[in-house]
C-alpha cells in the first residue's frame, strides 16, 4: 500500500508540475507580447515606452525561455502552437481596443502602438523559432516531426488576425491617415535609413526593423497558409502592396512616401521566403537535419 502511495504522489507531483507548465507559458507569452498596451500605464504589466530597449528584450527572452522550458516538462508542441495562437487572438482584440484608445485621449504619437505590435510579432515568432529549431534537432523523431507540422497549422492560422490589423493599422491608419504629409523622398538610402545612420535613435531603428520583421512575419503567414502560386505570395503581392501604398501617399498627398519603405519592405520579403524555403518547409519535409547542418558548418 506504502508502494502504490509513493506511486500516486509521485503522478499528481508529476501532473501538476505539467499543469503549472502549461499556466506559466500562457501567461509568460501574454505578458510578454501585450507588455502592456502603452496608455494603461498604470496596468501592473505596463512598462513605460522610454523602456523600448527592455520591451525588445524581454520580447525575446521570455517566450524562448518559457517555450524550451514548456517542452522539456510536456514534451508538446501542439500545445505551445495552440496556446500562442490563442494568445495571437487576445492580442489582436487589445491592439485594435488600444488603437481606438489613442483616438478618444487624441494622443498625437500613435506610432507607440506600432511598436507594440513589433513587441507582439517579436514574441510569437520567437515561439515559432524554438520549435522549429527543437524539431530540427530532433529529425529523426517522425512523430515530434508530424507534431511541427500540425503546430505551424496552429500558428498560421492565429497569425492571420495579427497580420490583418498590423497591416490595417500600419498602412491605413497611421500611415495615411494618421500623419501630416510630408514631401516624398525618391533617393534610395536618403531616408528613414539615412537620419537612423546620423541619430542613432533607437525610435528610428525599431522602425526601420519593423518595416522589415513585418514584411519577413507577412510572408512567412502567406507562404505557411497557400499551397500554389508561392512566387506570387512571397514576392510579387508584398512587393506590390509596398509599392502601391508609397505611390498612394504621394498622389493623395497623405502621410510618408519614402523609396527607403520599400527597399526594408522588399529585404523583409525576402528574407521571409528564406526562411521559409530553406528552413520551415524543409524541416516539415524531413529534409533538413541537425547532422546534416552540423556538416555542412564543419566544412
Amino acid at each position: 500500500m506504502l508502494g502504490v502511495s509513493r506511486v500516486s504522489t509521485t503522478k499528481n507531483t508529476v501532473l501538476g508540475i505539467k499543469k503549472f507548465s502549461n499556466i506559466l507559458f500562457t501567461l509568460a507569452i501574454f505578458f510578454s507580447s501585450c507588455q502592456f498596451l502603452y496608455n494603461y500605464n498604470h496596468f501592473l504589466l505596463s512598462l513605460y515606452f522610454r523602456y523600448s530597449w527592455l520591451k525588445l528584450l524581454l520580447a525575446l527572452i521570455v517566450p524562448i525561455a518559457v517555450t524550451v522550458i514548456h517542452y522539456l516538462i510536456n514534451h508538446d508542441l501542439i500545445y505551445i502552437a495552440d496556446r500562442t495562437a490563442s494568445v495571437m487572438i487576445v492580442f489582436s482584440i487589445l491592439f485594435v481596443l488600444d488603437g481606438i484608445n489613442l483616438r478618444h485621449f487624441d494622443m498625437t504619437d500613435r506610432s507607440r502602438s506600432l511598436h507594440q505590435l513589433i513587441f507582439g510579432l517579436e514574441t510569437f515568432f520567437s515561439v515559432l523559432a524554438v520549435i522549429t529549431l527543437i524539431t530540427l534537432i530532433r529529425q529523426k523523431d517522425r512523430e515530434l516531426n508530424n507534431h511541427y507540422a500540425e503546430s505551424l497549422k496552429a500558428f498560421f492560422s492565429g497569425s492571420i488576425p495579427v497580420m490583418v490589423i498590423g497591416f490595417a493599422k500600419i498602412y491605413f491608419s497611421s500611415r495615411i491617415y494618421g500623419i501630416v504629409y510630408n514631401p516624398p523622398n525618391l533617393i534610395p538610402f536618403n531616408g528613414e535609413m539615412s537620419e537612423f545612420a546620423k541619430s542613432g535613435e533607437l525610435e528610428l531603428l525599431i522602425r526601420d526593423a519593423g518595416n522589415v520583421l513585418f514584411f519577413t512575419a507577412l510572408v512567412i503567414v502567406l507562404l505557411g497558409i497557400t499551397k500554389r502560386c508561392k512566387f506570387f505570395w512571397g514576392i510579387c503581392l508584398p512587393v506590390a502592396i509596398s509599392i502601391s501604398m508609397e505611390f498612394y501617399q504621394y498622389f493623395f498627398k497623405c502621410g510618408d512616401p519614402d523609396i527607403d519603405d520599400v527597399i526594408l519592405n522588399t529585404v523583409g520579403a525576402i528574407l521571409g521566403c528564406v526562411i521559409y524555403k530553406f528552413i520551415i518547409e524543409k524541416i516539415k519535409e524531413n529534409e533538413l537535419c541537425w547532422e546534416s547542418l552540423e556538416q555542412w558548418m564543419w566544412r
